[in-house]
């Protein structure tokens, strides 16, 4: 993982910009074409990249065992909600179950587990966002005593594909084109999971095992982690208000209107 450590809030858009140009796009035989980058927000720069599940689970999941576990709470879910979220029968679900890999084809009920992550119940999804500054938002909005905070810049394939289904811990990317609440499209969202086969078949693991290897040799897996003071965060949150990017306009409840405008009213006057 590479660190950038900046100073003022000022130097963030030039970091950005030079992440893209190192590794915004990749060359092939007939043209340029254009890389995904990735972005996290995280209050406190010394936090490691956990999903909910590992910071609420001590014990190790399978795929299958959370898939079931998701699928379970659909029919409770769809009645408090008045919602429909087609989900997999159960023998649909075991048959998608079987054929599972890393890299291939779509999580079962995956704009479910989705509408589970976004509302707060544990998950091994990793989200993350396509704009830098909506990360941003993600790593200003609440106070934390914390000297920095961090803005995480991922690339899965710098170089356009993997060389390999390698086995032992892998991360897979999971994008936005399903179904799914309002929230994952306003925020951009896009996912990761970490996996590995184990004996009882894929478990969730650590994004951070992968990250702590050296994956540049293996042109995957790029991670850059962007430093700033935490000093510099109201003047971030007056930016990105300026840029329509508030409490409100990622969130659209009532309880996000009431802290967009103690944003607006109270908080932004304290410096």
């Amino acid at each position: 993982m590479e660190v950038v450590e900046l100073s003022s809030w000022s130097d963030f858009p030039s970091a950005i910009e030079e992440i893209k140009s190192q590794y915004g796009h990749h060359e092939l035989a007939g043209g340029q074409f254009e890389n995904r980058i990735l972005y996290r927000g995280q209050a406190n720069a010394k936090w490691p990249l956990k999903s909910t599940l590992e910071r609420f689970s001590d014990k190790t999941w399978t795929v299958s065992a959370y898939a079931n576990l998701a699928n379970r709470c659909g029919p409770e879910v769809e009645s408090f909600t008045d919602c429909s979220w087609d989900l997999l029968s159960r023998d649909d679900l075991k048959a998608k179950l079987a054929d599972y890999k890393p890299f291939r084809g779509s999580l079962p009920d995956y704009s479910f587990w989705i509408y589970l992550r976004q509302h707060g119940f544990p998950s091994p999804l990793l989200d993350w966002t396509r704009s830098p500054y909506i990360g941003v938002f993600f790593a200003a909005v609440e106070r934390e005593k914390a000297n920095k905070v961090a803005i995480f810049a991922y690339v899965g394939t710098p170089e356009g594909g993997r060389d390999s289904l390698k086995e032992g811990k892998v991360i897979s990317v999971h994008g936005p084109y399903v179904r799914a609440h309002r929230r994952h499209f306003l925020q951009q969202c896009w996912y990761t999971i970490c996996t590995e086969h184990g004996k009882n078949g894929y478990q969730f693991t650590s994004h951070e095992d992968v990250f702590a290897r050296e994956r540049r040799l293996l042109n995957e897996d790029v991670l850059v982690k962007i430093t700033i003071p935490q000093t510099e965060r109201l003047k971030m949150l007056r930016d990105l208000q300026s840029m329509n990017i508030t409490q409100f306009s990622l969130f659209q409840t009532e309880e996000a209107l009431m802290r967009a405008l103690a944003f607006d009213t109270i908080e932004q006057y304290e410096l």
